[in-house]
């Protein structure tokens, strides 16, 4: 990708366009220079609108925050058998919610159809083959 083809009639070689500039910058994770001089650049009246907009969708984690998740989990674990162990009778610990991680997705009924029916292509593929 070059920065020129912005300038360039048609978006030049590589095709960027300032969508593609702005999806790729999205796209970083929080930690890296770009959005940390952003995040920098703001005023505190714009960062604290900016912290109380809700985030859209549950973009991939970075290393640190999955490890920090799973600091957690095993805190809350060890919480609750220490409580048990001394006769307390606490709630089971519930994981720290993890991007994507036991959403229920939802099919619908024309692909559960389509699949239903690739299923049973499949299975009759195999009994014709005698397997």
């Amino acid at each position: 990708m070059d920065l020129r083809d912005l300038w360039r009639p048609g978006g030049g070689r590589s095709g960027l366009t300032w969508r593609l500039v702005k999806v790729l910058i999205d796209g970083l994770p929080p930690e890296s220079l770009t959005k940390t001089a952003t995040r920098d650049s703001l005023t505190p009246d714009e960062l604290a609108d900016l912290a109380s907009t809700p985030s859209v969708g549950h973009g991939p984690w970075s290393h640190l925050e999955t490890i920090a998740a799973a600091q957690y989990d095993v805190l809350q674990q060890i919480q609750y058998v220490l409580t048990v162990v001394n006769g307390g009778k606490p709630d089971t610990p519930k994981p720290w919610p993890r991007p994507g991680v036991g959403m229920k997705r939802r099919i619908p009924p024309a692909a559960r159809t389509y699949l239903d029916d690739l299923a049973a292509q499949h299975e009759q593929r195999r009994r014709d083959a005698g397997l």
